[in-house]
């Protein structure tokens, strides 16, 4: 026991060193093994988290359904099939001639927009480039290239400066108008603008529109055509 107690005595520096580190490696230890426990708790918990999430239902997403209108348009003139065809709403001049199998070898667009948007109860006529030449010509009358002839059908899918472009312009006066105005009218030319005035200086002048159609060479068809261009 004394050996042991001397040699504990000339030790003892050592034995507290020991004893220190091993103290020093133990809390050590414990640092480590209580921050692993926190993040496997913390992992653990993530994957509760998610688990939960994942069972949870998801909210359904709002399905919108954009409703699509469909019009209905005609078409007739040199065109491979002329006919009433349903479109979607915002489709073009163009989509309603491609539906009809395409234009004739002896259609003319020139007068056409190609690119306007059809509209319910839009009429499409498409000329033959005959017909053009025909109305260009006919008896000399002067020609708006930005306008549609002017025939009885009203045609929707033509170049128009205005929706109203007749209106627009200046009407001519049946009583006063001269020569040269009334062959600017539709279907008037030298011949029947000689014969109105030749009425009017005859009868002392026109009381009322309608008795163009007492003039030579002037019918319902004519009539039909004058009446949004003149005035008394």
């Amino acid at each position: 026991m004394i050996q042991i107690r001397y040699w504990i005595e000339e030790n003892r520096k050592t034995i507290l060193i020991i004893l220190g580190v091993l103290l020093i490696g133990c809390l050590v230890a414990l640092s480590y093994y209580y921050l692993k426990y926190d993040s496997i708790k913390e992992e653990k918990k993530k994957v509760e988290e998610f688990e939960i999430e994942l069972k949870e239902p998801k909210e359904e997403l709002d399905i919108v359904e954009i409703e699509t209108k469909i019009i209905t348009v005609d078409i007739k003139g040199a065109i491979e099939e002329p006919g009433v065809y349903e479109v979607e709403e915002g489709k073009r001049v163009q989509d309603v001639i491609n539906l009809a199998k395409g234009l004739k070898e002896n259609a003319d667009v020139s007068l056409i927009n190609l690119s306007k948007k059809v509209e319910d109860e839009m009429v499409i006529i498409i000329y033959t480039k005959e017909e053009i030449l025909a109305l260009q010509n006919e008896e000399k009358k002067q020609w708006k290239e930005v306008e549609c002839p002017n025939t009885p059908i009203v045609n929707d899918a033509c170049i128009n400066e205005g929706e109203n472009s007749s209106e627009e312009s200046s009407k001519v006066s049946i009583n006063q108008g001269n020569l040269e105005e009334l062959m600017t009218l539709p279907g008037i030319g030298e011949s029947k603008a000689q014969a109105i005035i030749s009425y009017r200086e005859q009868n002392g002048g026109f009381q009322q529109v309608e008795e163009l159609l007492n003039v030579n060479g002037i019918g319902d068809t004519i009539f039909a055509q004058l009446e949004p261009y003149i005035i008394l």
